[in-house]
């Protein structure tokens, strides 16, 4: 059916006139019905009026103009009334196939519905939620979309779905489709049609799968001889992981690689930098514990307290960074060039598409290979990096406040049981999580993190759930600990530097000169350890703390992944933070690289003028020393 209306020049229509006309918009029987009613307009009377004073405004408009159709639905205005009206776009209904020929009229543009829907909920019969209204007479729903937009104009069926869900009160549906977690997405890559669609949480959580029957795909795959390939996003938490895709064609006869190029170019773009970040992470890790353990090892303070503690940490972090992280670039770049087995990541069907989904999980369990080493040294070297901190923080505390009575807590002998103990706890509880109770140990895999947790699969969600909880405790109060202890240590230095201050302010004297700068220097130092332990440890464990909780939310992957991969980026800052700025420490390492080079290289690199500076130092230290008599 095609009404049409236009503008009177007489002045403006009889109200019923205007309540008929958008009632045979939608179907003949409400104009019909619109024909009998009186002009009391009873328990709506005033958004009723409010919908026809916009109708009245829109007869005004000499170049409007209503067109509806039963197929698609228009909605056209002209002149400024576009800008009224939202977009100005045409209004096109959503038609929703409920079986045995009837279809069910989906609107969702909010100034559309406040033009209609009151004169609906007036002359016809409408079932009233707060996400929508359903009015009987022609199977139309109204949403309400103030309060759940789109998430985009790729999101095709996202109407249908917010639709469904509310008929079948299934509000639980209903809230991830509208907060986005769960999404129906069609978009074309290089002239292949791409489906992304992910309605379930896994195991764990609610499943909506029953929301979507996939039936134009099946239909398109049986009339068109199509062939399709099935994947899903278990490698990328960036955008859409753990989505099931389906490519309808084959991507790599256009040169597209199905792991990788149905991602939107901002969220490869983002996957890139996260790789890159990994490979820094890597090789900064590598080089500078590499520096440290060479320099402090070939010194005469190796036997020194505090020597002790910073090898042990970048022993620590050497490990992790050489056999995790580097190990995870390559697992990064693996589905980013394709190199992965199709066989194993996805399936080609033709003609007919499988009749369940096709589940792809990101996490497994490894027993054998290199995955198993490297979930044993990365929760090993973790385990240990926290601890060697928070006695790293505690001796800082020692120095700043009580430094004539660091021999009392720290000695050699007691340094050395403490990295002993610190070493034997960590491999104990590490193997403990591992070992899966029948006699072998096992991690389990995250192709989305590319690291191996240190957990047996079959303990994740099992009887010892409690024992991982008290793990994540002591080492949350471990933490915890640390940070109160370091900016305890930078309130205590501060207050015995003003203390020195104010002695020499008494004797007319000021600190100033190089005494001041290593002060400067001391309490920078400070700082930047305690800013750096909080950033590498707090997005982790704030992510622990509520994933035992079983709360679900839109970027859990993404969160995930910044927060563990934040907490290994300390490998790679701590020897540079704990090591590099002292100025002896600096000097070492160049000795030790100008030792690593040719001797014809070494004379080239090395100035005369050094060497002359060097003499004239000790020099003018030798003549200090006599002047002070404690040499001859």
């Amino acid at each position: 059916m095609r009404v049409a209306a236009r503008g009177r020049a007489g002045g403006p229509p009889p109200p019923m006139l205007v309540a008929a006309f958008v009632l045979l918009a939608s179907s003949a029987q409400f104009s019909e019905m619109s024909s009998s009613v009186s002009g009391d307009l009873a328990p709506q009377q005033e958004s009723v009026r409010l919908a026809q004073e916009k109708a009245d405004a829109l007869y005004t408009q000499r170049n409007s103009s209503f067109v509806f159709s039963n197929t698609s639905s228009e909605f056209r205005v002209g002149g400024e009334w576009r800008k009224a009206l939202g977009s100005g776009l045409t209004q096109r209904q959503v038609m929703y196939y409920l079986g045995k020929g009837k279809y069910l009229k989906i609107f969702y543009q909010r100034d559309f519905i406040d033009v209609c829907l009151p004169v609906f909920r007036q002359y016809g019969i409408c079932k009233e939620k707060r996400y929508s209204t359903f009015c009987v007479e022609d199977l139309t729903l109204f949403l309400h979309t103030r309060w759940c937009q789109r998430p985009s104009e790729e999101d095709k069926y996202f109407e249908v779905l917010w639709a469904v869900s509310l008929m079948r009160n299934d509000y639980e549906c209903f809230d991830h489709i509208c907060d986005g977690s769960y999404r129906v997405i069609v978009r074309k890559v290089n002239g292949i049609v791409v489906q992304l669609l992910r309605l379930d949480q896994g195991h764990t959580g609610k499943s909506c799968s029953y929301l979507y029957k996939n039936q134009e795909l099946k239909a398109a795959m049986k009339n068109d001889n199509m062939t399709a390939v099935w994947t899903g996003n278990m490698f990328f938490p960036c955008c859409y992981s753990l989505y099931h895709i389906t490519w309808l064609g084959l991507p790599e006869e256009k040169g597209l690689n199905r792991f990788w190029d149905y991602l939107p170019l901002s969220c490869r773009i983002g996957e890139i930098v996260m790789a890159t970040s990994v490979a820094f992470i890597g090789v900064f890790g590598a080089i500078g514990n590499l520096l440290v353990v060479t320099v402090i090892l070939r010194s005469d303070r190796r036997s020194e307290e505090s020597s002790i503690l910073r090898t042990s940490l970048a022993f620590a972090d050497l490990f992790t960074s050489v056999f995790v992280v580097i190990p995870a670039f390559y697992d990064h770049l693996l589905p980013i060039m394709g190199r992965l087995d199709f066989d194993k990541y996805s399936v080609t069907v033709s003609k007919e598409a499988p009749e369940a989904y096709i589940r792809y999980e990101h996490l497994k369990a490894v027993s054998h290979g290199y995955h198993l080493f490297e979930g044993l040294v990365l929760g090993v070297c973790s385990f240990v990096s926290l601890l060697t901190l928070f006695l790293l923080s505690v001796e800082r505390f020692i120095l700043a406040g009580r430094v004539l009575r660091y021999q009392h807590y720290f000695t050699v002998p007691r340094v050395k049981i403490a990295i002993f103990l610190t070493w034997s706890v960590a491999v104990i509880d590490t193997l403990f999580y591992m070992y899966d109770g029948d006699g072998s140990f096992s991690v389990t895999w995250s192709s989305l993190l590319k690291l191996p947790i240190s957990t047996s699969f079959k303990k994740i969600g099992g009887v010892l759930r409690w024992t991982y909880s008290i793990h994540i405790f002591v080492l949350s109060v471990l933490c915890v600990l640390t940070v109160i202890t370091s900016l305890v240590s930078i309130g205590t230095f501060v207050q015995e530097q003003a203390k020195v201050v104010a002695g020499w302010k008494k004797r007319n004297m000021r600190v100033s000169g190089p005494y001041q700068k290593e002060n400067r220097q001391i309490l920078t130092t400070m700082c930047i350890l305690t800013f750096l332990f909080m950033l590498s440890t707090l997005p982790v464990g704030a992510f622990i703390v509520v994933n035992l909780t079983d709360t679900f939310f839109v970027q859990e992957d993404l969160s995930r992944y910044l927060g563990w991969w934040t907490f290994l980026s300390g490998c790679s800052w701590n020897p540079w933070v704990y090591n590099m700025r002292s100025r002896q420490f600096r000097q070492e390492v160049g000795e030790v690289l100008r030792a690593m080079l040719p001797l014809w290289l070494r004379r080239r690199v090395q100035r005369p003028e050094t060497d002359e500076r060097q003499m004239e130092r000790k020099r003018a230290q030798m003549r200090m020393l006599r002047r002070l008599d404690l040499i001859d």
